[in-house]
């Protein structure tokens, strides 16, 4: 929830705006939400986001994303923090 991620923003110092879907609108117009989630585990869950991390610059243009199909895999935190720094330059 947005709050959760407020606290977790300000304990790991991101000073970055963080977007939190806890209605899922974000994620269904990116397309990133799963038609079963977990079927494997009888957890037919669909409209469940994937794990996914996108970089949005000041003009609204997308720079950096990444979507997993698998729940378990993280994002490529140093493609991201490679992504960051070229934009910061």
């Amino acid at each position: 929830n947005p709050f959760a991620q407020a606290a977790w923003a300000e304990k790991e110092g991101i000073s970055l705006p963080l977007l939190s879907d806890y209605d899922h609108r974000a994620s269904e117009a990116y397309g990133i939400t799963y038609d079963q989630f977990l079927p494997e585990k009888n957890l037919i869950m669909g409209g469940v986001p994937k794990r996914s991390a996108f970089l949005i610059d000041k003009a609204g243009v997308v720079q950096f994303a990444q979507v997993n199909d698998s729940p378990g895999d993280l994002p490529d935190f140093e493609a991201i923090q490679a992504k960051l720094a070229g934009l910061a330059s």
